[in-house]
């Protein structure tokens, strides 16, 4: 595989502590949490809760991420509502979004930078996505805005060290090649 599709086989990453609150309202929270880094990239999660109370409406799906699936895109092209719009910007000024692009492995390669959904799990109160993000993050913060319109959430924003994260590549250990 790629290197931009998933994390490298062989390698041990090393961890970065940080976790950012990405939204948080009466009802929904969203964090970023568990990067791991290695030589070419960073995996992270986005976890997920829905308040457990009877007055507030559990998950009747799962929050969509990326474009794979047609119940994620209206007749109009414009993603359901259900859909979870993320946009990561990064210290050079220069962004990815999941909107308008879904890998479509060894036919669009990504020229320069790209984040790959990797899968997630959950119930209808709680719920985990793993990605990838590659390459390294430039020097600087990296922000992450997020929108899901089906929770009333636009651009709630967070932002991490992304210079932390590439210190942390140091710490990877590379057991093959």
């Amino acid at each position: 595989m790629p290197d931009w599709v998933r994390p490298p086989d062989g390698v041990i990453p090393g961890c970065s502590c940080q976790r950012a609150t990405l939204v948080r309202t009466d009802e929904v929270v969203l964090v970023l949490d568990g990067f791991l880094v290695y030589p070419s990239g960073v995996e992270f999660r986005i976890l997920g809760a829905v308040r457990p109370d009877p007055s507030v409406p559990p998950l009747r799906e799962m929050p969509r991420w990326s474009h794979s699936h047609p119940a994620e895109i209206h007749t109009h092209g414009e993603p359901s509502e259900n859909f979870v719009r993320l946009r990561i910007e990064f210290g050079d000024h220069t962004e990815w979004t999941n909107v308008g692009w879904a890998p479509v492995f060894g036919k669009n390669v990504p020229a320069d930078r790209t984040v790959v959904e990797m899968g997630g799990h959950g119930s209808d109160r709680r719920f985990e996505n793993h990605w990838w993000m590659w390459p390294l993050p430039p020097p600087g913060p990296i922000a992450f805005v997020c929108s899901w319109p089906a929770r009333g959430i636009h651009d709630a924003h967070a932002v991490i060290d992304g210079d932390e994260l590439r210190a942390r590549a140091a710490d990877a250990e590379v057991l093959w090649n």
